[in-house]
């Protein structure tokens, strides 16, 4: 007699169906997963290309521009020998205040803007100066210390006119003397600039933000100079590369 062999069925085990079920489920998760990573990542591409391009148009369409008076008269030839400068007994030599408007037109800021002026001709002795004009128009030098002429500051605040003394003359036409700080008229007939020490022929103005003018006040003194026309250029360039151009004719007579 045979006997009958016991068939046992184990309840844990995963059936075909079930198996081929799990397979696609997982495979439809992986493939979501897969779409909705790779759709986030052209979304982050597309945003990063329009900032660019729109970044990229703000730039291409901003615009760096400089406004001065166009021209500044220096009467100043006191002695009738086609020449401003300085003798023993006199000193007909001159500072112009020149504003500078420094215009960006456009919607993007711009950087550490440099500010440069040149003035260029023959027997030409001319200096950019640092003045202050909210420090009654105090003189510095280029390391941007109070300057001292035979151990005193100067200024030019007296607004008494003597041969003795050289003026600075503001945008408006306004004339004050070489003073000391009590005000005090001083005598500059032996003053002789260190160009080294106090030519500022370069300056920055900063940060212009978008739609907006910016003053800059520049001090040209004219310190042996013929009678005669001449052309003061401004140069300004922003740190990304925006770039404007301007000049002012200085007629001295």
């Amino acid at each position: 007699m045979k006997k009958n062999k016991s068939i046992i069925k184990d309840k844990s085990a995963v059936s075909l169906v079930t198996s081929a079920l799990l397979l696609v489920a997982i495979s439809v998760i992986i493939a979501s997963s897969f779409y909705i990573w790779y759709e986030g990542v052209l979304s982050r591409s597309a945003e990063s290309t329009e900032t660019h391009t729109q970044h990229t148009l703000l730039y291409q369409y901003s615009e760096l521009r400089i406004s001065t008076y166009s021209e500044y008269y220096i009467t100043r030839d006191s002695n009738n020998d086609n020449r401003i400068d300085a003798g023993p007994d006199f000193d007909e030599r001159s500072i112009q205040e020149i504003r500078v408007d420094l215009i960006n037109d456009g919607e993007l800021e711009l950087n550490d803007v440099e500010l440069k002026v040149s003035m260029t001709g023959d027997d030409l002795t001319w200096y950019a100066l640092d003045i202050r004009r909210d420090e009654d128009f105090a003189l510095y030098n280029r390391s941007g210390m109070p300057y001292l002429l035979n151990g005193g500051r100067v200024f030019f605040k007296n607004t008494t006119a003597s041969p003795t003394s050289m003026i600075l003359i503001t945008e408006y036409g306004e004339e004050y003397s070489a003073s000391d700080e009590q005000g005090s008229l001083l005598n500059t007939t032996d003053w002789r600039i260190d160009r080294s020490e106090l030519h500022q022929p370069t300056c920055n103005a900063g940060v212009i933000s978008p739609s907006s003018r910016r003053s800059i006040y520049i001090y040209i003194l004219l310190d042996d100079v013929p009678v005669g026309t001449h052309v003061l250029k401004i140069q300004a360039r922003s740190a990304e590369g925006k770039r404007a151009e301007g000049s002012v004719i200085l007629n001295v007579s």
